[in-house]
């Protein structure tokens, strides 16, 4: 009880000040969405120049934007800039050095992080319902299935990263056994060929040498390859509590 006491003490400024923050700027897509998905309706909310360069159906349309310039945001004068960790890199240095309240949140590379995350957006952001009812962490039975993740320009997910994450507590065994984003050899994918390719580019379906090269006619008579729904690709974009909601997904699917 005690613990709970202190935890309490740390997390309630924090909590107290997200309640006061009445403008916010998001500076990259992960946090335009977590904004939309998650902030209160209370709150002033300017997206970033992203938000509307392919969104997903869910986005609401006619969303404040601002063009990504020093000058409009100063001019905007928010409470809180919020962005992730690797976008507007030279943007937020600036702001800093002329004192605007710059949150940047890391990226999680790992299911746990991703709570972590979340945790920190709530510190920095007054927060509705949804967001806690959305986090959980599943984890599924083995399936003794081979999954290979190919994402845009054809390049595989490897171990070491959240999508092998993501693969593995729903249950699957992922094909590559490298670590990272790693470029794909035919010719060893038809030689041992996974037990089923999902893509995750939202440009799957254009005539580039990547997407060519997992549609090519041997890889597909060897392999069963699906084509993520355009209006599903959103989930392997960003991290957050949705990453959750895409276990299930990809456990709940016929392995074979």
């Amino acid at each position: 009880m005690k613990l709970i006491g202190v935890l309490l003490l740390v997390l309630m400024p924090n909590i107290a000040a997200a309640q006061k923050i009445q403008t916010i700027i998001s500076l990259d897509l992960c946090t335009d969405w977590m904004l939309i998905k998650y902030a209160r309706s209370n709150q002033r909310v300017i997206y970033s120049p992203l938000l509307y360069q392919n969104p997903p159906q869910w986005v609401p349309q006619h969303l404040a934007v601002h063009n990504g310039s020093l000058e409009q945001l100063l001019e905007l004068n928010p409470d809180l800039i919020l962005s992730g960790e690797f976008n507007a890199l030279i943007l937020r240095k600036r702001l800093r050095q002329l004192e605007m309240n710059v949150v940047t949140l890391p990226m999680p590379d790992t299911l746990d992080k991703i709570t972590e995350y979340s945790h920190s957006f709530e510190s920095v952001v007054a927060v509705n319902k949804a967001f806690v009812q959305d986090m959980r962490s599943p984890a599924y039975p083995r399936k003794n299935v081979s999954l290979l993740l190919v994402g845009s320009n054809g390049i595989g997910t490897g171990r070491a990263t959240l999508e092998h994450e993501v693969l593995s507590h729903a249950g699957y065994d992922n094909y590559l056994t490298s670590q990272g984003f790693v470029a794909l050899d035919l010719e060893k994918l038809l030689l041992q060929p996974p037990d089923v390719i999902i893509s995750t580019s939202q440009y799957a379906d254009t005539p580039s040498l990547a997407n060519l090269f997992i549609q090519h006619k041997a890889v597909s008579r060897s392999t069963p390859i699906e084509f993520t729904p355009a209006n599903e690709i959103w989930f392997w974009q960003c991290p957050g509590p949705w990453t959750f909601d895409l276990v299930n997904t990809l456990a709940l699917r016929d392995p074979s």
